[in-house]
């Protein structure tokens, strides 16, 4: 059983938001540049892009070697991978965001709680996304991961030092559980998971939700706040 939103913000003055995975759709934003190159690099196959997307949407984002296994598919032997390669990093493709992060961010300042953003992304990449995807302006200041890494305590310490708040009044919302929500939680701080598809159990301490629309739904369950939104 979920506390109350009311009860559970009572104490928390400051929320860190994960970016990939929790506010943006990596997968998909990664599949739109991986489009625009397979596009480029056409004349090289008629199959290449239908059979890279397939094999992408298969094993999914993470997986490491989609480019090779395409070419190894279409018998492409002596294609190079690295102008592929390089012109990808070109891109920039639309950042996707999951359905209602913006409205999330909202309804947390209306209970008048500053919110930011802790990445492991480096500033100028992961700015930006979160302008691209409209969200830059929303947050109220952001800690990149270009000096520390999550779960490094560290990390979260820093947050809690600069916002000058007590580590309870800390919440993190992340999807990575080893990263985002044990780093949170090891330093004392709040931690919301944001789970997706996983079956893992959920950290004890944490309270977990399937989406972020699932979150909002919880968020703005209370009659202040949803009223306020309306």
């Amino acid at each position: 059983m979920k506390p109350s939103p009311d009860a559970y913000f009572a104490s928390v003055a400051v929320v860190g938001f994960d970016v990939d995975e929790t506010l943006l759709d990596e997968a998909c934003s990664l599949r739109s540049r991986w489009k625009q190159t397979l596009q480029k690099f056409a004349h090289l196959s008629k199959d290449l892009e239908d059979t890279f997307l397939r094999i992408f949407d298969s094993k999914g984002h993470k997986y490491q070697t989609h480019l090779q296994d395409t070419f190894d598919e279409l018998r492409m032997p002596d294609v190079a991978p690295e102008p592929l390669v390089d012109y990808f990093r070109t891109t920039m493709g639309t950042e996707h965001t999951y359905p209602y992060v913006q409205a999330s961010v909202l309804a947390l300042k209306q209970r008048a709680i500053r919110v930011g953003v802790i990445t492991d992304g480096r500033q100028d990449y992961q700015e930006a996304r979160l302008k691209r995807a409209g969200l830059f302006e929303l947050f109220d200041f952001f800690y990149y991961g270009d000096v520390y890494q999550k779960p490094n305590p560290a990390f979260f310490r820093m947050c809690i030092q600069d916002e000058r708040i007590q580590p309870h009044e800390l919440l993190y919302i992340g999807d990575h559980i080893a990263r985002d929500i044990e780093g949170a939680l090891m330093v004392g701080a709040k931690a919301i998971w944001i789970s997706h598809e996983s079956t893992q159990p959920c950290p004890e301490g944490a309270l977990q939700f399937k989406t972020m629309y699932d979150f909002y739904q919880w968020l703005t369950s209370d009659t202040v706040v949803k009223d306020s939104l309306l």
